[in-house]
Formats: structure tokens, sequence, C-alpha cells
């Protein structure tokens, strides 16, 4: 594997000269560039960005943490995020939670030492050590801080629509099926789907299923 060393001799040109052409960290000479990049082309040579990390404090590489991907919807989200990553010039650092803290925990210390230089996070649940990560960071469907920019869907008002559609459909009683409460999207739809129907005056029955959103998972469902 080709090193700035080998790329140095061939051009002969300065490590140093070298090191700022790649690392854009300073002047160089329209003439000598055009002859660096013609060698990095004839040796194939692939920068170390692990070393280009330490000296430019930045790694070319975002964190995409989301709970699975046996989730459609997560497993197109990751697909369509992360090539909008690549089309921008930066590495994609993919990491899995499950929707456990302990796993989220583990997955914020694997972009820590990627250094990674921002990072998409899906339905954190880690909310203090979240605030604690110094890099950028968005938020999708959970609100950290209002520091934090968060992207997520109105699931209130979501839910009174929901229950709007069906009593203008004729609905008098009904029966919401919620998923588990502690997901902030899950008890923001039910809340707006259940005060729906009491400002309208119709009895609604819940369902809750304590289960993650999982193909393949069990269901224990109680009624309440």
């Amino acid at each position: 594997m080709a090193s700035i060393r080998d790329i140095a001799k061939k051009t002969g040109l300065s490590i140093s000269t070298i090191s700022r052409y790649i690392n854009s960290s300073g002047y160089v000479s329209p003439k000598s560039a055009e002859r660096i990049q013609e060698v990095i082309a004839e040796l194939d040579y692939i920068p170390n960005r692990n070393a280009q990390a330490i000296f430019n404090k930045k790694s070319g590489s975002i964190g995409l943490v989301i709970p699975s991907l046996v989730n459609p919807f997560f497993a197109e989200m990751a697909t369509i995020i992360g090539n909008r990553i690549q089309d921008s010039g930066y590495g994609c650092v993919l990491a899995f939670t499950e929707d456990d803290p302990n796993k989220e925990a583990a997955a914020l210390d694997l972009l820590k030492g990627y250094r990674v230089d921002g990072a998409i996070i899906a339905r954190g649940c880690n909310l203090e050590e979240l605030k604690k990560l110094n890099m950028p960071i968005v938020s999708f469907e959970t609100i950290i801080s209002e520091d934090i920019i968060t992207i997520s869907a109105n699931n209130y008002q979501g839910g009174r629509l929901a229950f709007e559609h069906l009593y203008e459909k004729g609905c008098k009683k009904l029966l919401h099926i919620k998923g588990p409460n502690r997901f902030e999207a899950t008890e923001n739809r039910s809340r707006g789907f259940q005060e729906a129907g009491k400002d309208s005056g119709v009895q609604v029955d819940v369902l809750a299923f304590n289960t993650d959103y999982l193909l393949g998972e069990d269901f224990d469902a109680e009624l309440g």
C-alpha cells in the first residue's frame, strides 16, 4: 500500500508539501498539486482516515444510530440517509440500539471511538448522555433538548386526525391499539387519539402492546 513517503519520492516534493495537499492544510502551488494528484492516481493511494482524524480533528464520517434494520421503516431511513451522507463525501458509521439503553450507550462509545464529525440519532433514550456528546447531533423522533435539532412528525395531531377520520365515518365506539409507553411518539399519538375522543364524547378503549416494533416479536397485550 502506497504511503505519503512514496508520493514524495515519486514527485520529488517534500513530505510536508504532500501532507498539506492531502489534508488541505496549507498552500500548494497549482503545478505541484497537479503532479501530486497524478502520482496519487498512479499509486492508487488511499488516505489514512484515522491519521487524518487525529491531525485535522475531523474524521470525514457521520454516525447514524437506529434501533434496527429489521423494522422496514428504519431500514429505508438508513438507506436514504446513508446514501445522502456518502453523496456528500462523508463515510457513514452505522450502529444499532434495539431501543436498549445499554446498547445505545455502547453505540455512542463506538461513535466516539471513530471520532465522527456528527451524529443522527433515531429514537434516542439516553437523553443525559446524548446531551454530553461533544459533536453536532440531529435527533429523530425524540426531543433531547432545546439546543439539539429534532426532526419529528406532530404525533399528537396525528392521533387526533386518526380519531376524527373514524368519527366522520360514523364510528361511535372505538378501540385504540397502542405501542409501548416508553416511546415518545407512541405516547403523543395515543394521547391525541384519546383526547379527541373525550372532546367528542366518544368511548375509546385502549389495548396496549408492551413490545418492541420488531417483526416476529411476541405480543403481551394489556387491555386498559
